[in-house]
């Protein structure tokens, strides 16, 4: 009986040898599941922050497509009055503007006149200029859509793959914590048993001793 004791007490520390280095384990790995959270928890605010630069950027693309719809409206007014300005100049010919100034009646008639033409060809150039100005503004407005979708785009891509290897991490970490505790449960279950076992002997060794005095 003693020896069975001693075998008993011998697999309950073993047993609890085990839990202890097992415990040790868990809390190993519990840290690194804690660490894991705090990096999905960072990563989910990136991701909020993005989600919130891409409501504000898509009321930005709004407000610039309506900039865009009034600059196309302005091109098409442009457009069409430079088109009835070079049809009101093939009709006349070249020669209209000289006929326009030799037509004079007098110096005075003669300056106004050459004041009027200087003033038409000055606004003919600035309608160009203006023409010109608003096609720019409309390829740099697309252009800067087009890119901000782009990179608002990439950049929430870019965090949702960073938040789902994260993910992944942890849920191998949460597998390899369940291992352990099974581990450690099943030692649990030993203890329990030698100790009841143990108690069983001792209670022999007391009924023995009894029955010797």
């Amino acid at each position: 009986l003693t020896e069975q004791l001693a075998e008993s007490n011998e697999k309950q520390a073993a047993a609890q040898y085990q839990i202890d280095m097992t415990q040790n384990t868990i809390a190993g790995i519990e840290a690194e599941i804690g660490k894991a959270n705090e990096e999905m928890s960072r990563i989910t605010g990136v991701i909020d922050k993005i989600n919130t630069e891409i409501v504000a950027l898509e009321a930005n693309i709004a407000k610039t497509q309506e900039e865009l719809n009034v600059a196309e409206a302005k091109r098409k007014e442009q457009e069409q009055a430079m088109n009835e300005r070079v049809r009101t100049m093939y009709m006349y010919g070249n020669g209209s503007m000289l006929e326009f100034l030799f037509t004079s009646s007098d110096f005075a008639d003669f300056v106004t006149k050459v004041d009027m033409s200087r003033y038409i060809i000055e606004s003919d150039k600035a309608s160009l200029d203006a023409l010109a100005e608003t096609k720019r503004i409309i390829d740099e407005k697309k252009a800067k859509i087009e890119a901000d979708r782009l990179q608002t785009v990439s950049k929430k891509s870019e965090q949702e793959t960073a938040l789902a290897q994260q993910q992944e991490v942890k849920a191998q970490k949460d597998s390899l914590l369940a291992q352990n505790q099974a581990i450690v449960a099943e030692y649990q279950a030993i203890v329990a048993a030698e100790a009841a076992n143990a108690a069983n002997i001792e209670a022999q060794v007391r009924a023995a001793m009894a029955a010797q005095a």
